[in-house]
Order: structure tokens, then sequence, then C-alpha cells
């Protein structure tokens, strides 16, 4: 079955998402024909636009499903005209920005299930949600340890050039990381790499520190499903990088791991980000819609509600 994710009547809604710290994000709200089934929330990897995101939005959205892209503090629609000095760290986006964005999903959606897709570092940080009770379930997109040593040779060279040699050059310089010089993201606030890189440094990765904050280390506290998906081409988030995050973390949720391959797409390739390309639907992102259906097919009924 060919899946059309350009949906003529799919309506795409820029809006403002205000955060509790006094900051303003910019968002994208995908909307389906009708009354949607369910509210989806895609939170985005390190240096990744939301519109990054627009045809996997369009795709769900022509499934039933509001879908509300955003860019975090400091990135994309969020970024002030200049970086320079602007505050703002991972904890920041995890702890702020995300149930920002969570709240103002919910208060569009008030009566209808809400899930959140996790892209690599968006999934990471979504245990930093103060209110993941309302969270129906939970997909990982590429979402591992991002312990360096986790990362196969010679690949790891690769990001031990960029956060250990080129961020702590630069970043003093430029006064925030210019990262769009040797990725194909964007520019970060340095906060934001400092703390990458002392994650990175940690064979607990985001754990250590945060771990001595429980009033936002929530990841023991959720409870919804979670579907973690990888791909056997991604150097970062590997099969068994991913699954050692998922029992690390989300350790007393209800979680399902499926390993794609990237043979199944029409190139033979995906990596780590590939799998937001355009023309992925069938191989790749039904696999999302359709575990988010069967979640809303387990809510109505009342025996596994009740678990």
């Amino acid at each position: 079955m060919q899946h059309n994710i350009e949906a003529p009547d799919t309506v795409e809604e820029d809006v403002v998402i205000d955060t509790t710290d006094g900051h303003r994000l910019t968002g994208t709200l995908y909307l389906p024909q009708g009354a949607p089934k369910a509210a989806v929330q895609i939170n985005g990897g390190v240096g990744v636009k939301r519109r990054f995101y627009r045809h996997f939005a369009l795709f769900l959205a022509s499934q039933g499903y509001s879908v509300l892209t955003f860019d975090f503090r400091g990135t994309g629609g969020s970024r002030p005209k200049s970086i320079r000095g602007f505050r703002a760290t991972l904890s920041d986006w995890g702890t702020k920005d995300i149930p920002a964005a969570f709240d103002w999903l919910s208060r569009r959606h008030p009566k209808i299930p809400k899930f959140i897709v996790g892209h690599s570092m968006g999934g990471q940080i979504t245990g930093l949600m103060h209110n993941h009770e309302q969270l129906a379930g939970l997909a990982l997109v590429f979402v591992a340890t991002g312990y360096f040593k986790s990362f196969p040779m010679p690949f790891r060279l690769y990001p031990m050039f960029i956060l250990y040699l080129f961020f702590p050059i630069t970043t003093p310089l430029f006064g925030y990381a210019p990262a769009s010089l040797v990725t194909t993201g964007q520019d970060l606030p340095s906060g934001v790499v400092w703390e990458w890189i002392e994650w990175t440094r940690q064979s607990k990765y985001l754990g250590r520190r945060l771990r001595q904050r429980p009033e936002s280390f929530h990841y023991p506290n959720i409870t919804a499903p979670i579907h973690a998906f990888v791909v056997d081409d991604d150097p970062m988030a590997t099969p068994e990088n991913g699954r050692r995050f998922l029992r690390d973390y989300y350790s007393n949720a209800p979680a399902e791991f499926t390993e794609l391959r990237a043979a199944d797409a029409p190139d033979g390739k995906v990596g780590h980000l590939g799998y937001f390309r355009k023309g992925l639907a069938d191989a790749y992102w039904s696999k999302v819609s359709s575990w988010l259906d069967r979640r809303l097919a387990d809510l109505k009924d009342p025996a596994v509600a009740a678990e």
C-alpha cells in the first residue's frame, strides 16, 4: 500500500509556544482533515530544525494525527538574531522546552491522547519532562547512549574531533558553537555544546549529574508504553546502544524494540538522519503510525487501559 503524505487537506499552522522562564518557541502544527484521533509532538535532534520533520509530520497528519513540531530555544525559528552569548543548555530543552510544547499541545487538544516521537537527542531528554503523566506513549527513533566509547571505530573519531577538539577551540572564539562549519546541522548555543561534551565523556552518559536532581530526572517515573526503533547502518544509535539506553533510562516503561534494515530503503542507506527523508513512508514511517494506532486501540479497550 502506497501512502500519500501530501494530503491536500492538511493544514499547516505556525504557532508560538511560551515557556515558563520567558522564552518563546516557534512551532508548526499539522492538522488532518476532520477531527484528529490523537496528537503527536516531535522532539527533534541536536541542531535539527523543525522543518526537517515536515514530511514525516505530513504523513502522520494524513493518518489522522495532529502533529506539533517545534524548534528548541536558540535554534531554528526559536533563535534570536545572534546566539553569541545566548544562554541555553540541553537540560533547558528537556526540562523547559519539551514540557512547554506538551502543555501547549494539551491545551490545544485536551480531550484526545497525546504521544511523543523523539528523534536522537529529542528522545534522550524526553525523560526530563515533568508533565509526563499525560503521555499516552513514546516512540523513540534512533535514540541511544551518546557515550563516545560506545561508538564503533573508525566512526568514533568523527564525534571525538568535533566534541573534544573543534568545539572547545572555536566556541570560546565565536561565543557559540559553529556546528554548521563541520556538520549538516545548525550552529548551537555554547551551553548546549558544553553540556553535550560533559555527557558524552561519562560512561553513564547523561545520568551521573542529572540523577542527583530528582526534581528533573523523571525517567524512572515514565510508565507509558515505549516503542524504540533503530536501523542497522546507524553508527551512533546502534542496536546495542539503543537497547542499553532503553534499559538504563526508561526502565519502568513497557517497551518494544524494532531493528530496521537499511536495505529496505530505496537506496539502501539510512544512517542517523535518513529516517525522515521523503519517500520512506512505506518502508519505515508506517511502522510508527501502526504502533500509534495499536496504542490507541489499547486505550479504548477497558481491560488493557486498566493494566
